[in-house]
């Protein structure tokens, strides 16, 4: 069956896509999350079709939304904003981390769970018939795995077998190998695993530990200066590349915030293409693989055979 990847207006061809960026946020709200302060909402439709707009007129084709269900995810909203942006939207599913989890996570099994995500993935949400493209982001809240965090991570594992769908993650740092302990022990292929986040913690040597797995590594804070300035971000990947990694890097922007937004003065998911690309140039990086980074990697992990 010929690799198609499936996004919010259905199946495409894996060489629809173009550039892009592997994990992002339309619309988030964390607002209601357990024993801490948070960010607002991003609801805004209008809003958020001019964003995705920006990223489309600075080259962009494709986000990778990992916002799920009980954070604020809106399939049809995000519909609309494809279709009217022509922006390949790629929508995530499942639990979160654990002080985002609907009740019922904690009272479901394992298998439960499994069969909820893939249920979505094969049917679509509620009725709408809007499939998820990727299986995340999963993640955990600590620098341990919880208890009922183990459990969602083997559920995902166990959707991934049924469906073929990529895991994505949310990954706290020197917290990658714990995440692959798991997969691992769930037969999860490593090049069906991008460990997200991985640009929060710049060490060379905890990098190449995970490169070592066959993953995929994914700096997909780009434009999050405060956690590590871009420009550092650029150096490690260039020599992440030059240590022969380059089939496994992946970058985004993971975008839920309000002063990030254009509208509201901020950069916009076009930062990754306007700003940090030319820093990777000036690193000595060519053209070919800048491309193989943002086009060739994105659009085979998240391929599957007959998505449609």
């Amino acid at each position: 069956m010929a690799l198609q990847v499936m996004t919010v207006r259905g199946p495409v061809s894996p060489d629809e896509l173009g550039h892009t960026q592997t994990h992002d946020h339309i619309f988030a709200d964390i607002s209601w999350a357990r024993h801490r302060w948070v960010a607002m909402p991003i609801t805004d439709e209008v809003q958020m079709t001019e964003e995705v707009g920006f990223y489309k007129d600075a080259g962009g084709g494709t986000l990778v939304d990992c916002g799920l269900e009980h954070i604020g995810r809106k399939p049809e909203e995000m519909r609309r904003i494809s279709e009217t942006t022509g922006v390949h939207l790629v929508m995530g599913t499942g639990f979160y981390r654990e002080p985002y989890y609907p009740e019922f996570v904690n009272k479901w099994t394992t298998r439960r769970l499994a069969e909820y995500i893939v249920d979505e993935i094969e049917n679509g949400w509620a009725d709408t018939g809007i499939r998820p493209g990727i299986i995340g982001e999963i993640g955990i809240d600590k620098r341990w795995v919880q208890g009922v965090e183990e459990r969602v991570i083997r559920a995902a594992a166990r959707a991934h077998h049924a469906t073929g769908l990529a895991i994505t993650t949310h990954t706290p740092p020197h917290t990658a190998l714990l995440f692959h302990e798991i997969l691992k022990e769930e037969g999860v292929p490593p090049d069906r695993i991008i460990f997200g986040h991985l640009d929060n913690t710049l060490e060379m040597d905890e990098l190449e530990r995970i490169a070592q797995t066959g993953a995929y590594i994914q700096f997909d804070l780009i434009g999050i200066e405060w956690i590590n300035a871009d420009h550092r971000r650029a150096q490690f990947l260039a020599e992440l590349i030059r240590r022969g990694h380059r089939d496994r890097l992946l970058v985004a922007q993971d975008m839920p915030a309000r002063p990030r937004l254009m509208t509201n003065g901020g950069h916009g998911y076009r930062h990754l293409i306007d700003s940090f690309l030319p820093m990777l140039r000036d690193e000595g990086v060519d053209e070919e693989t800048i491309h193989h980074i943002t086009h060739t990697n994105p659009a085979r992990v998240l391929a599957v055979d007959g998505a449609g």
